[in-house]
């Protein structure tokens, strides 16, 4: 199911991945992991942690992303489309203003925890304070978003988020966090804005790994569409 799901976002590059697979490209994608912007090593190493399973289910959808600390963002960020920003918890001036560069120049976020107010702006959402409650179990998106291919209800057992709410005119809830009954809670877990999309939580390896990766695709293919080719070329050379 999911290998036609993946094929039906392909559609439109349905001719180049039936020709000879193209030279080696850049990837469009890069997976920054906090690092300066965290006050501490343990806080550094769980950052990577969550950047190499990102890598990992990006790689077993076909998309090989560059990976890189936030130390030199500028460098991290040149010629790319999408960056996944992964508990970069407090931007330096100096990160915050590459990253308004490359969002100017075209260039689209998908940030993961981080409770940056002038990253928030950047992305179009306004961030809150940091909350707890234990009851969050699953990922749950809003069907009239949902791309091809996601999942209904994702699971992940999130007891940290830090809050994020819409600005009206720039940003909008796509998906909420739900408790493990189903029921929908108040608190919403993705939001698309001006600038990309904003996850209050960083996805665990704590299951539904299938079900992350492919979101984490969907995110990222918004602004990258071909990699939804890559995907289904890896697909149908593995078949």
């Amino acid at each position: 199911m999911r290998f036609l799901s993946i094929l039906l976002c392909a559609a439109a590059f349905a001719a180049p991945v039936l020709r000879a697979a193209p030279a080696p490209r850049p990837s469009p994608v890069v997976i920054i992991h906090g690092d300066e912007s965290l006050p501490n090593d343990g806080e550094r190493r769980f950052a990577k942690s969550l950047a190499n399973h990102a890598a990992r289910w990006l790689r077993d959808d076909g998309v090989a992303p560059a990976v890189a600390d936030d130390r030199d963002c500028a460098a991290a960020l040149k010629g790319r489309k999408v960056a996944v920003l992964i508990h970069c918890a407090e931007p330096t001036r100096r990160q915050l203003s590459a990253i308004r560069a490359f969002v100017k120049a075209g260039g689209r976020l998908v940030v993961a925890y981080s409770s940056s107010p002038e990253l928030a702006e950047i992305v179009g959402v306004r961030a809150g304070k940091w909350r707890r409650d234990a009851t969050r179990a699953a990922i749950v998106p809003e069907a009239s978003w949902r791309p091809p291919g996601v999942a209904k209800r994702i699971l992940q057992s999130s007891p940290n988020i830090v809050e994020a709410f819409p600005v009206p005119g720039r940003s909008r809830v796509v998906a909420w966090w739900a408790d493990a009954s189903g029921r929908l809670l108040p608190d919403a877990a993705i939001l698309a804005g001006a600038g990309g999309f904003w996850l209050t939580h960083v996805l665990l390896a704590d299951g539904d790994a299938t079900e992350k990766g492919t979101l984490l695709l969907a995110l990222a293919a918004t602004y990258a569409p071909s990699l939804w080719r890559d995907a289904a070329t890896a697909r149908i050379a593995a078949a």
